[in-house]
């Protein structure tokens, strides 16, 4: 290859990698903005009364508990500069998204031996702006994934150096990534397998380190629990959690079908455009079936939005399928792997579905959203590649393509409340006080957090303790409008009302409402008037006002 040549191919994937990043600059800035949902919100209500007084466990009876400490830490670094509450939604997702570039550059860096300057950015921007739930904010799921990645780099730098600082670290992940996603522990066998498996001397004190990393750490937490609040009361409350959890009872299938339906229906649509291209064009011009069916997919996506956005097809959970594509593109290539390279993917990729099969268990989300849970797997495939498609760093262009095109079109969280698939150009409209400052959404729901934060700040007062009856889905975030006591058991954004409830007051009964807010719509309520918790109200609280979005009750 000549000079000239060579200079030309360099300039060339110089304006193909400053044109990703210009792209996954943009997406990660409309991302901070638009992309905040009540699962970020529920998250932040766990840390805010947490840091108000309520103790774990005792008065807090969320499910989710054990993982708010990251949040812990942001909500309180922005209480430092900030009077209030106001933009900690805001803070949290810039923040998020800092953590995830620090912690994606760190993963590049250390397998750069293994890729190209052209594979290493595109990995980089795969792995900053993928994402389990398609937000920056770093709650319990992104957790997980994101402890697995730094027990999957300490491994592999123990593996390298040899020293038990890098095991114990990686023990020390685990258990984080355990308190973060409790079926996590599975984990530890890929982990385990990977230290037993390393050639040379120190196995035994690599596996002794890790785990005792992981182990100490989680005794004492166990221990601290156990003392404060007591084994037999631990075991009850965790029974009434689960009870009131409504998590506990969904199907990966059930509503999410149709998603799940609509990716088939796209992949095998994109296979035979490809395949009609590749005997038409690619056999002519030495373009090979992969690159074609990656800019299918990475063209087709984005077309296929503006299509179906009106229609019952939800395409807003495609890209969840990402991983397990680069994951079946890769594996072919374990045959013609380096040793080092295999071990590294192997390790990722038994992380990432150790992930998977954590997040199969424990959560209520559909099986085509868990596929993101294989995010790790289909990094390090990045890796065998080279092994498999001849034109392997288009492929992987035209893949994070892809995964920037559905990033920066799709609005997830508030933006998309209405359940139709809402675009970036479809949300205009800017929070302006509260927690949620800053926040970009739709028309609807900026007015009712306009409308809810005056009439909410004007109705209770600092004195009052309030229990909020949601329906279905409701925003975890009206539990910080105004400085009230919180009264539910739990501040989730899938409230399940039972006899856990009374249970509850009887274990607390300092927490007792003195007001309660359910949920309407000028004056129509959106609670079943014939449930449980309605029964309960209306028997202890009169109706004294109705605001826009709530009806006011206080105690008899």
């Amino acid at each position: 290859m000549s000079e000239f040549m060579i200079k030309n191919k360099k300039r060339s994937e110089n304006l193909i990698i400053a044109c990703m990043w210009i792209i996954a600059a943009l997406v990660m800035v409309k991302s901070i903005f638009t992309d905040f949902g009540y699962d970020n919100a529920y998250q932040i209500a766990m840390s805010y009364r947490y840091i108000s007084g309520d103790r774990m466990f005792l008065q807090m009876w969320e499910p989710h508990q054990m993982s708010k400490f990251l949040t812990d830490l942001l909500v309180l670094i922005f209480r430092v500069f900030s009077p209030d509450y106001t933009g900690v939604a805001l803070f949290t997702q810039v923040m998020g998204t800092v953590t995830s570039l620090l912690i994606a550059a760190g993963t590049v860096k250390l397998l750069s031996g293994y890729i190209d300057r052209l594979t290493g950015n595109a990995l980089l921007i795969f792995l900053a702006v993928f994402k389990v739930k398609q937000t920056p904010f770093i709650d319990y799921a992104g957790q997980m994934i994101y402890f697995s990645i730094l027990v999957f780099c300490f491994l592999l730098l123990w593996e390298k150096e040899r020293l038990p600082v890098y095991t114990v670290l990686a023990g020390a992940c685990t258990f984080l990534q355990v308190l973060s996603y409790p079926t996590a522990l599975v984990s530890l066998i890929p982990a385990i397998i990977f230290l037993a498996t390393v050639k040379g001397e120190k196995k035994g004190l690599g596996i002794l380190a890790y785990i005792g990393g992981g182990g100490l750490p989680a005794l004492v937490y166990a221990a601290y629990f156990i003392v404060n609040v007591g084994f037999v009361k631990l075991l009850n409350i965790a029974t009434y959690i689960f009870y009131s959890d409504s998590h506990s009872s969904t199907p990966h299938f059930g509503e999410y079908w149709m998603g799940l339906i609509w990716a088939a229906v796209f992949i095998i649509a994109c296979a035979l455009v490809s395949a009609v291209l590749w005997f038409t064009l690619g056999r002519k011009r030495n373009i090979s079936f992969s690159v074609l069916a990656a800019l299918c997919m990475a063209v087709g996506e984005p077309i296929s939005l503006f299509v179906t956005r009106n229609l019952e097809a939800d395409l807003r959970c495609f890209v969840y399928i990402v991983p397990s594509i680069l994951i079946m593109f890769g594996a072919p290539g374990i045959e013609k792997m380096t040793e080092g390279e295999r071990r590294v993917w192997l390790l990722g990729t038994a992380l990432s579905f150790a992930s998977f099969v954590a997040a199969l268990f424990l959560s209520d989300l559909g099986i085509l959203t868990i596929l993101a849970y294989l995010m790790l797997g289909g990094a390090v495939s990045f890796i065998p590649l080279k092994h498999v498609i001849r034109d392997y760093r288009q492929f992987l262009v035209l893949m994070v393509c892809l995964v920037l095109f559905h990033r920066g079109l799709v609005v997830w969280g508030y933006g998309n409340a209405s359940g139709r698939v809402m675009l970036t150009t479809e949300v205009q409209n800017i929070i302006r006080d509260g927690p949620a400052c800053g926040i970009v959404c739709d028309h609807m729901n900026k007015a009712k957090f306009s409308v809810d934060l005056e009439e909410l700040r004007r109705s209770l007062s600092k004195d009052d303790k309030v229990l909020v009856v949601g329906p279905e889905i409701m925003d975890p975030l009206v539990f910080l409008y105004t400085e009230a006591e919180i009264s539910n058991f739990s501040v989730i954004d899938t409230p399940k009302f039972n006899e856990a409830l009374e249970e509850y007051y009887a274990m607390n009964p300092d927490k007792f409402p003195t007001v309660v807010l359910t949920d309407c719509w000028f004056s129509v309520s959106n609670i079943p008037e014939d449930s449980y918790i309605m029964s309960w109200v209306e028997s202890n609280f009169e109706p004294v006002e109705d605001l826009s979005y709530y009806r006011v009750y206080r105690k008899r």
